[in-house]
């Protein structure tokens, strides 16, 4: 049997390995990446101990318990509080709010007692037993700040932090030792990218990270101690590399917005122990981070009724948001015309366009077009494809849509309008929020909403309807 390979080459950037070296990473696409690393000498194959499986029908699925952390917007994300043993990774934008989030997350679990159980959700008789005796505190863990600076922020935002203790290292094993000795309620790291370890070389490196990500998941899991590591956005726009701790952790969050504006979004890409379509919203305060448990009232707030304005109604998981959706038309100066978008897909801004300009005849080869979604909200819903199309227009011919007016339903290539999905929940938010007309696709059977529905089969109609 032939000897394993003793040599191998990694990519600092990514960490995808090869038996040979080459000039660019076939994973990442880096140049002059790749470098080599010893793989050890040759193991002889051990005698594996014989392996117990178990039958499906012999394994009970309980309920898993949840540990509320006295935020409802973020228990929402998590899919009602975090679960004891989980691994939860928490990325965003420098500046855009995930230390202070953090904080206020420790301050909810630690609780004002430090003697008090948590509050756990999913048990029938709400007692503690999840929780080990001393276990009344969170231990936050900083390799980028002293506890010095950390306390100021604590003290910046109000929060108690009598019931929270701080380890200011970056070795691995330390943390994991700290972690297991004190048996926190919940652990955070700051940041992953901070933590070394002793055993493995090139601290910060991808493999490095990875590394330490599985071993903190391997201590969360043995410990059913849940662990929430913080990860920096990089250039490309991933957490720690691309993709490289996604697959690892129990639960990806992203938070969101504009550093320039005041809402930010907190958005579940993966969870495996409940929904990834639900988000939180935020409005970020001198005190921190402050929940917004309507976000539809809040973003109509300073809605303008001028030309070139129109609400849409989008979901996010089960929870159906209106926003108001800005388009400038003007003519273009020299050159190419510009096309710009703010919150919304610019390839999906695009195809629309020319919808516009080949299904309903409108002039906008000549025409710079700007698209805002107020708010620092991101979104990418096809159902909000009509309100888009009617702000374009409404900016186009100068003439304001209908006063309170929702639009709802996706444009196909052909010009037509389509139902998007959770219809009746987006008009029911509407009816809630106080408007009076719905703009929709063609219905196959009418719908009690309590609005004027305008009924429409393709862009032209939306057009002749902006215009009369």
């Amino acid at each position: 049997m032939p000897s394993a390979i003793q040599t191998i080459y990694e990519c600092t950037k990514c960490g995808a390995q090869s038996s040979k070296w080459l000039g660019r990473c076939v994973e990442c696409g880096g140049w002059g990446t790749l470098e080599q690393k010893n793989n050890g000498t040759a193991k002889q194959e051990a005698k594996l101990p014989p392996v117990k499986i178990t039958d499906f029908n012999h394994i009970e699925a309980a309920k898993f318990p949840r540990i509320g952390t006295g935020i409802n917007e973020v228990d929402r994300v998590l899919g009602g509080g975090i679960v004891p043993g989980s691994l939860v990774l928490l990325g965003g934008e420098p500046g855009i709010g995930k230390s202070t989030l953090i904080l206020q997350i420790a301050e909810g679990v630690a609780g004002a007692d430090p003697s008090s159980p948590p509050l756990i959700k999913g048990r029938k008789d709400d007692s503690p037993l999840l929780v080990k005796e001393g276990q009344g505190v969170v231990l936050y863990i900083s390799g980028e700040e002293s506890g010095e600076q950390v306390k100021l922020r604590f003290d910046r935002l109000g929060i108690k932090a009598r019931a929270i203790n701080f380890l200011g290292e970056t070795n691995l094993e330390t943390i994991c030792a700290a972690i297991v000795e004190h048996a926190p309620r919940l652990a955070i790291v700051d940041s992953i990218q901070t933590v070394t370890s002793s055993e493995l070389p090139d601290a910060g490196s991808a493999s490095q990270i990875r590394a330490a990500t599985v071993k903190l998941l391997e201590v969360a899991k043995k410990n059913n101690i849940p662990i929430i590591i913080i990860g920096h956005i990089t250039k490309d726009g991933a957490i720690a590399g691309p993709k490289t701790l996604e697959h690892l952790v129990d639960v990806v969050l992203y938070l969101e917005g504009d550093a320039n504006n005041f809402y930010r979004l907190l958005r579940g890409t993966k969870n495996r122990f409940g929904s990834t379509d639900e988000i939180g919203v935020f409005e970020m305060t001198a005190g921190g981070m402050k929940e917004v448990p309507n976000p539809s009232r809040a973003l109509l707030e300073d809605l303008s009724g001028s030309p070139g304005t129109a609400i849409a109604a989008t979901v996010e998981g089960n929870r159906p948001i209106l926003l108001e959706i800005q388009a400038l038309t003007n003519p273009t100066t020299f050159g190419y015309p510009n096309r710009r978008t703010v919150g919304f897909d610019q390839n999906r801004f695009s195809l629309l366009l020319a919808v516009l300009s080949r299904r309903a005849k409108l002039n906008l080869g000549s025409a710079d077009v700007y698209l805002n979604i107020v708010g620092g909200i991101k979104i990418d819903d096809p159902g909000a494809d009509l309100a888009v199309a009617a702000a374009v227009i409404s900016s186009l011919l100068d003439k304001p849509l209908p006063e309170k007016t929702v639009l709802i339903g996706e444009v196909g290539l052909s010009g037509e309008i389509r139902r998007a999905k959770a219809f009746e929940k987006r008009l029911d938010e509407a009816a809630k929020m106080g408007l009076s007309k719905a703009i929709v696709p063609k219905l196959k059977s009418p719908i009690k909403s309590g609005l004027q529905i305008i009924e429409i089969q393709n862009i032209g109609e939306l057009v002749i309807l902006i215009k009369s």
